[in-house]
């Protein structure tokens, strides 16, 4: 693939001597931004899961949609496309698509009495597939309004289920002058609509 930009970052963290974590992610694009190819590797160095730790998210590279990529010893890799259809007369509409596959999956080396140990169930495998389609409103009075749809389609050995999930992302912001929701600051809002797999927030 030919492009006008390459960027590349890469990196190591150890946690301690048995647990390290490694992503390395390539981007590249035509100056004017056309579209974003990205690729990007993941390893779970460590016989436990890279856990939550009480927050509602893991920052990996490849935790996407629907699985987070992050069971013992899991490697992954990722390829993802997006596409700036403005360059093609639709400004405002931009496509996503991206693939993730995981293996070497390995729950048999965790704490035996852990909540992830599972006896004989190593070398498993998984996948995702997700497209997002976002269009944000470009003039008039809901300049700025935006809809996102996402369709994930998951796969894995034998375990975890298999799902396929579909989301429709319905964000606004507003600017107000006092507001007392933990969800909006004084000068800004953002309200956000999620359905179906989540709950609505507002």
């Amino acid at each position: 693939m030919e492009a006008d930009s390459f960027d590349f970052l890469g990196g190591s963290y150890k946690v301690n001597d048995n647990f390290s974590l490694m992503a390395y992610v390539g981007r590249a694009g035509e100056a004017w931004r056309q579209y974003i190819g990205t690729a990007s590797y993941e390893k779970i160095d460590g016989d436990e899961t890279f856990d939550f730790y009480g927050v509602d998210s893991v920052w990996l590279a490849n935790s996407v949609q629907y699985a987070e990529f992050n069971r013992p010893n899991e490697r992954s890799m990722q390829l993802r496309y997006d596409l700036n259809m403005a360059s093609f007369g639709v400004p405002g509409l931009t496509l996503m698509a991206r693939y993730v596959k995981g293996d070497q999956i390995d729950f048999t080396k965790a704490d035996p009495n852990g909540v992830y140990f599972r006896a004989g169930v190593d070398d498993e495998k998984r996948w995702e597939r997700d497209f997002e389609a976002k269009y944000v409103v470009q003039s008039g009075s809901a300049k700025d309004l935006s809809f996102r749809l996402r369709q994930a389609t998951y796969r894995a050995s034998s375990f975890d289920a298999g799902t396929d999930e579909v989301r429709l992302i319905i964000e606004y912001p507003l600017s107000i002058l006092l507001s007392t929701s933990p969800l909006c600051s004084a000068r800004d809002g953002r309200f956000l609509l999620q359905a179906p797999s989540t709950p609505i927030h507002l």
